[in-house]
């Protein structure tokens, strides 16, 4: 070959390289540029849906909003993408200390249902520490294949066939004064209830009363910083002619009010 067309194809071949990282590199530019103008939409929108999402729980009987997720079931999914963006921003996720509680070797052969499980994580890290463990999770919404898509106001579990019910910041629906009735229905004499709440929706003292009328004793009650109450109750056997008269002259907003973010 000529020894100037053998020049010629090795400087062409030598800024090829050159010319087309070039070309990509301000391809990438450009394409980051747009997803950061994107980004900050996007993320908007996802909150902005998350928010009225949360508030359709706190604002609709759990029978209306199990049918609704039901019905949508993408719906549950962006609700708890939504609710994990919340979390990093707590000092410490309740469900997390109750996981840490019932690993422990004395609640082995105690049966749980957790109850507004979300993506049932409490059952997924306990049975990672032992796998045998009989565990019930449940929700108005599915995500997770184990668990289990139910109206929490009518569970299909057994009366006095569980021994530990849990609401980690799940007593949401307008009848929430119906979801503890039936985890007093389900929970054996002497069970244990499990409540995390958010420490702005009540007054602690009166929400014990109100536990105690529905059947639950007081044990501990803890807080973490100011954001939540952790509290582990007794099952006593509620009066069912007494809490029926409670459910007529209860106004549930005086013991939990709904947490409803401002509108932007």
């Amino acid at each position: 070959m000529d020894k100037s067309v053998s020049e010629s194809i090795t400087d062409i071949m030598k800024r090829q390289p050159t010319q087309k990282p070039h070309e990509e590199q301000k391809r990438a530019k450009k394409r980051k540029r747009t997803e950061k103008k994107l980004r900050p939409a996007e993320v908007e929108l996802k909150s902005s849906r998350f928010r009225w999402l949360n508030e359709l729980l706190y604002t609709s009987d759990s029978k209306s909003s199990f049918q609704y997720f039901k019905d949508n079931e993408g719906c549950f999914q962006d609700y708890h993408d939504g609710f994990k963006n919340q979390v990093k921003k707590w000092p410490k996720n309740p469900v997390d200390i109750f996981i840490t509680e019932l690993k422990k070797e004395k609640y082995s052969s105690k049966v749980i249902a957790d109850l507004g499980c979300g993506e049932g994580n409490l059952e997924l890290e306990i049975k990672k520490h032992d796998p045998n463990r009989e565990i019930y999770s449940y929700d108005i919404g599915k995500i997770n294949e184990h668990v289990i898509q139910a109206d929490i106001a009518h569970l299909p579990l057994e009366d006095n066939s569980v021994d530990i019910a849990i609401f980690s910041l799940s007593l949401m629906s307008t009848n929430f004064l119906d979801h503890l009735l039936e985890a007093n229905r389900i929970l054996k004499v002497d069970g244990l209830l499990f409540v995390a709440e958010v420490s702005s929706r009540l007054e602690i003292n009166k929400f014990v009363s109100l536990l105690h009328k529905f059947g639950f004793k007081k044990k501990k009650v803890g807080q973490i910083k100011t954001f939540f109450y952790v509290k582990t109750f007794k099952s006593l056997k509620a009066n069912k002619k007494k809490v029926k008269k409670v459910l007529k002259e209860t106004n549930p907003d005086d013991y939990l009010t709904p947490c409803k973010y401002k509108k932007r």
